[in-house]
């Protein structure tokens, strides 16, 4: 009974096998076996690829001495430079299997023995899968023309050639740009912005700008995420999103029919984590000529640093023991009573001092990005004289209501560095323990600090 099992399972394994197998994509090649000076002749591959409609592409490395134009590229773009010949498919025909037919033309002088090899790349399920063409030999002699007047014998089918499957990051679809044309497409841009979450510590809001002006075909935009991160999607312009290894990933198969968009997903750091994180990413794509590019996202940096946090409000702790100077209770306004002539007994009593509203200076707004650092933030406003009697500081403190707080900075910097050392210099000398830190406005609206760098392209400075 157990042997009657295990012969129907090994059946149904070898049946499940020969499925799958049979739906794998094989490349069987039509060309000539010799070819004379100055000859033309058509080839033929015939391309079986099953089910698949995704992109894909076929690239033939062409020898010195011959040169390839097209004859049906069967609604591929084809592309012939530096003796490679290129066919991109943005998606696949629908048949289960088509054939592609060339002219190949061989110089007037060309002898001996010529060998084309070749390659397929295609997607599935967001993976890059390829399959070799078997190598083929061409003899260059005066034979050739007689030969071909016949008609060329047809290839065998080429056997089920194994799959190099691999991840689609780690190929980039294995391009290679001709020396000469190493610029990417003009107009083609990509910046990123990196926001702080106002309701979730610890959460970040990453926003991708992707300028296309309307360029067609497969793409894919990746960053790169240190440890202690994790990534979910917010909107994808209609790619296809993925995060492992630290990856993110959005794939299209064909890119959004505009100038420019957006993506955004959302990171998380895991729960005690501190220091300054590094986020880097490409936007790779294909264009119109088949030629793959990149665009190099900025490195953008993360600083989860208790005195530098951007969403950090450090709102001062009550003191144990305030000082009576500190902040004079309000009174609200009394009659004045009569004030008795003081006898050698009695002192004259001390008249209660009335608090009109403190004495604020609104922040100033100059163009452009600049940074101050913030010192205290709390529910009441108080004026000036409460840091000068609590900070000894002379200098213009400017208050600002933000987030339902009143938060109060000093200062006012175009460079990050400059407002990192006033915040040590003022902290150390004014002996101020709410851990003050650097906070960037930008045409008097508060941005984050990352957001302040990118825009000035400056560095953070620990």
């Amino acid at each position: 009974m157990a042997k009657n099992i295990l012969l129907l399972f090994s059946l149904l394994v070898m049946l499940i096998l020969q499925k799958v197998f049979n739906t794998e994509v094989t490349l069987t090649p039509n060309f000539p076996k010799n070819i004379a000076p100055g000859e033309e002749v058509i080839s033929e591959i015939k391309i079986k690829k099953g089910s698949l409609t995704s992109y894909a592409k076929l690239q033939l490395e062409i020898p010195d001495g011959l040169t390839i134009s097209i004859v049906d590229s069967k609604s591929a773009s084809f592309t012939f430079y530096s003796q490679k010949a290129k066919f991109i498919w943005l998606s696949l025909p629908a048949e289960d299997e088509f054939t592609v037919s060339i002219k190949i033309k061989a110089d007037e002088n060309i002898q001996g023995e010529k060998q084309i090899t070749g390659q397929l790349s295609y997607l599935r399920n967001s993976d890059k899968e390829t399959v070799d063409l078997p190598n083929i030999i061409i003899n260059a002699n005066n034979e050739g023309l007689a030969q071909n007047n016949k008609k060329p014998e047809t290839e065998k089918p080429s056997a089920q050639l194994p799959l190099v499957k691999t991840n689609l990051d780690e190929s980039e679809m294995n391009e290679t740009t001709p020396a000469t044309n190493t610029n990417f497409t003009s107009g083609v841009t990509c910046s990123r912005i990196i926001k702080p979450s106002t309701v979730t510590p610890g959460e970040y809001i990453v926003e991708i700008t992707l300028r296309t002006e309307n360029l067609p075909g497969f793409a894919k935009l990746q960053d790169v995420l240190p440890n202690g991160f994790s990534a979910t999607s917010i909107e994808t312009s209609n790619a296809m999103f993925s995060f492992t290894g630290q990856k993110v990933k959005f794939v299209w198969m064909s890119l959004p029919a505009k100038d420019e968009f957006k993506v955004t997903y959302r990171i998380n750091a895991d729960k005690g984590i501190t220091g300054q994180f590094f986020i880097n990413g490409e936007f790779s794509f294909a264009e119109q000529d088949g030629e793959t590019k990149k665009c190099i996202l900025p490195q953008d940096a993360i600083n989860i640093i208790a005195a530098d946090a951007p969403t950090a409000d450090n709102t001062p702790k009550p003191k144990a023991e305030p000082k009576p100077q500190q902040e004079p209770p309000v009174i609200q306004p009394q009659p004045k009573p009569a004030v008795k002539a003081p006898t050698a007994q009695q002192k004259p009593e001390p008249q209660p001092q009335i608090k009109t509203e403190p004495k604020t200076t609104p922040a100033p707004h100059p163009g452009g990005v600049h940074y101050r650092v913030q010192i205290e933030a709390g529910p009441k406003l108080v004026g000036q004289d409460y840091f000068k009697n609590r900070y000894k500081i002379t200098e213009e403190v400017y208050p600002e209501l933000h987030q339902g707080l009143n938060k109060y900075s000093v200062g006012g910097f175009d460079a990050y560095s400059i407002a990192r050392n006033y915040r040590e210099k003022i902290t150390t000398n004014h002996d101020i323990d709410t851990k003050p830190f650097v906070i960037a406005y930008n045409y008097g609206q508060r941005i984050s600090i990352q957001e302040a760098l990118m825009i000035t392209k400056q560095k953070w400075v620990k």
